[in-house]
């Protein structure tokens, strides 16, 4: 499966463990929506309806759950979900914890 850019995916992910410099760990548990920016910081979207960015310096991340074939994604784009081709600089974080 490729991954497309700045789109919304539909996971089902018990766990996401990110490995930064220094190697420190950050771990979510149960996200359910992902999207990867041009610059490779993660949106996500978590089971308790928080959400969460993770810039891009991470080094690896681990993940153990399954990513939904992109055609299952809601495309809704007047909540989280859909396409957003805006640039990282332009998109609205306020919903998001800053890493």
């Amino acid at each position: 499966m490729t991954i497309k850019r700045n789109t919304w995916y539909a996971v089902d992910e018990v766990s996401r463990v990110y490995t930064f410099p220094g190697k420190e760990l950050l771990r979510f548990d149960d996200v359910t929506r992902v999207k990867v920016s041009d610059n490779h910081t993660h949106y996500l979207e978590l089971g308790n309806g928080e959400n969460v960015i993770v810039k891009n310096t991470w080094l690896a991340v681990q993940i153990d759950g399954i990513w939904i074939d992109e055609t299952n994604v809601d495309s809704d784009d007047d909540k989280v979900g859909g396409t957003d081709s805006d640039d990282d600089e332009n998109q609205d974080d306020d919903n998001y914890p800053d890493l």
